[in-house]
């Protein structure tokens, strides 16, 4: 009972090492970069000297391509996404998307999404040299929104010329 008991090195708790100096941690920034990189190696878009397909297309496809995505998305749930996107198919020129977006909530959810996109638009055009140009302009976002009254009749009224003819037959005062 009085004898001490040597406790050997094995059965002793290990201490906790250092993470390797190459880790990143999972919800850091470095390792969204990485992944980034890694999802570009994937899809093969980074591989050097591979000639990826850039074939003509009109922007009757384009349309087409852009109207198909955005059912997609709506089947998948991804409202929020949709509305940001906006309700008009973009201008596209040289290659180039331009959207043009009010918010920079918007900005940040279209650039998050912005290589799903493009991937799904290059796949369906055969054509990889397009891309994506977000601009931020919050004063058309503000000037488009109606908020009274008359500026929401007038809005209705510019989609709907009839509706005038409408109001007036019904006896609506506006």
């Amino acid at each position: 009972m009085g004898t001490p008991q040597q406790v050997s090195p094995a059965a002793a708790p290990a201490a906790t090492a250092p993470p390797p100096a190459h880790s990143v941690s999972a919800t850091s920034l470095k390792s969204i970069q990485l992944k980034r990189e890694a999802a570009v190696l994937r899809d093969g878009h980074g591989a050097a000297g591979q000639q990826l397909p850039a074939e003509d297309y009109s922007l009757e496809d384009f349309e087409r391509v852009w109207s198909s995505m955005l059912a997609i998305l709506d089947k998948r749930g991804e409202h929020l996404l949709i509305s940001h996107l906006g309700k008009k198919v973009p201008p596209i020129k040289d290659h180039v998307i331009s959207i043009e977006v009010g918010t920079n909530i918007a900005d940040i959810e279209i650039r998050t999404q912005q290589d799903r996109l493009l991937n799904y638009i290059r796949k369906q055009l055969k054509n990889y040299h397009v891309t994506m140009e977000i601009t931020l302009n919050k004063e058309a976002a503000s000037a488009a929104i109606p908020y009274t009254l008359e500026e929401k009749y007038n809005a209705l009224k510019e989609e709907n010329p009839f509706l005038e003819t409408f109001v007036r037959e019904l006896g609506l005062q506006f």
